[in-house]
């Protein structure tokens, strides 16, 4: 009991239990990837096996959406095996407006007892369709077992229906609903469907959703004409007062493709936790020449699977402190030479 390991033991072998996590691919040094992991809810002990088959299989669906193909060496993609003393999803008994309690509570004991469960991430149908959400709680715990994290999951109850995004996790029922999951999670995306009458009461703003028609956030694919992007009513759920860039998107209710404008929130989301440069050398951050001179400036670029980046390099302005190499004074033309500076 008085072990320093003594949680973590309890963690490993109690009935929802902590079995441990598995990088899904050759290894990637995490300070400078983005790091996510798969977890599951629902999986006993002995449906470890079939966990694995179905974090394979969310991660391929996931891997589908050409944003996450193209850039998928910038993630790590780690699976966490928990154990679940239960395969079910909580139920939620649902809110009832201020003036149907009343009646609410009458007819309360004539209802059933609201079904919950034991399960690892404690996954409730918190949704107002039912859509499963894992406790945030339960997710931060076990992934406080990577050193390195950037407090990412992707949760998928065995049992569950459709799905809910925010905070960094993405919980899933079905594969399907994974991109449009993690686009909430990851890249801060908006629904692009809209299901509910009449405009919403407060303010509704993110990269694909907006209140504003004159200057959506999209704006400057408007100005270039950009194929498939426009101003088109509803959104964030709403049919009225809420603008959207495209019919066709992960976010809204089909497909797993996301349209251009979430494409490039994602890309720009993914630049905030990578840099695009993976390796510098030397790794010092300041230079000073030596007997044979300045020392060259080798730079490895991030790259993505799909594509080539077109990459520029610039020299500051300001000189090196003795401003010249040997008795001449240093010039661009020299940098040029040497290769420290390319036009390309």
């Amino acid at each position: 009991p008085d072990s320093p390991y003594a949680p973590e033991a309890e963690d490993r072998s109690g009935p929802n239990a902590f079995l441990g996590f598995t990088l899904m691919h050759e290894p990637r040094p995490s300070e400078r990837r983005i790091d996510v992991a798969l977890m599951g809810d629902g999986y006993p002990l002995d449906r470890q096996n079939r966990f694995d088959k179905d974090a394979k299989g969310h991660l391929k669906v996931l891997l589908k959406e050409p944003t996450f193909a193209a850039y998928e060496p910038y993630f790590n993609w780690w699976r966490f095996n928990l154990a679940s003393k239960d395969t079910g999803v909580d139920e939620v008994e649902p809110i009832q407006p201020d003036e149907e309690l009343e009646e609410h509570e009458k007819r309360r004991k004539r209802k059933r007892k609201v079904r919950t469960y034991e399960t690892a991430l404690d996954c409730k149908a918190a949704g107002p369709q039912g859509q499963v959400a894992a406790n945030p709680r339960c997710v931060w715990h076990y992934l406080s077992y990577l050193d390195v994290n950037d407090a990412l999951a992707v949760c998928f109850a065995r049992m569950g229906s459709l799905g809910m995004g925010g905070m960094g996790i993405a919980t899933t029922g079905p594969k399907g609903v994974v991109v449009h999951e993690f686009g909430h999670a990851f890249g801060g995306l908006l629904d692009e469907y809209a299901n509910k009458p009449g405009p919403p009461s407060g303010f509704t703003e993110a990269a694909n959703t907006t209140t504003n028609r004159q200057s959506p956030p999209w704006k400057h694919f408007l100005e270039v004409g950009y194929p498939g992007v426009g101003v088109y009513e509803g959104g964030a759920t709403y049919k009225q007062g809420v603008w959207r860039p495209a019919h066709n998107c992960a976010m809204n209710t089909g497909g797993n493709e996301y349209c251009p404008v979430c494409r490039e929130a994602t890309v720009l989301m993914i630049y905030t936790y990578v840099s695009p440069i993976d390796v510098a050398r030397p790794a010092e951050r300041e230079l000073r020449p030596g007997d044979d001179g300045w020392p060259a400036i080798e730079i490895e670029p991030m790259k993505p699977v799909t594509h080539d980046l077109e990459v520029t390099w610039y020299l500051g302005d300001e000189r090196p402190a003795s401003g010249t190499v040997g008795e001449e004074e240093r010039t661009e033309e020299d940098d040029f030479a040497e290769g420290m500076l390319t036009d390309e």
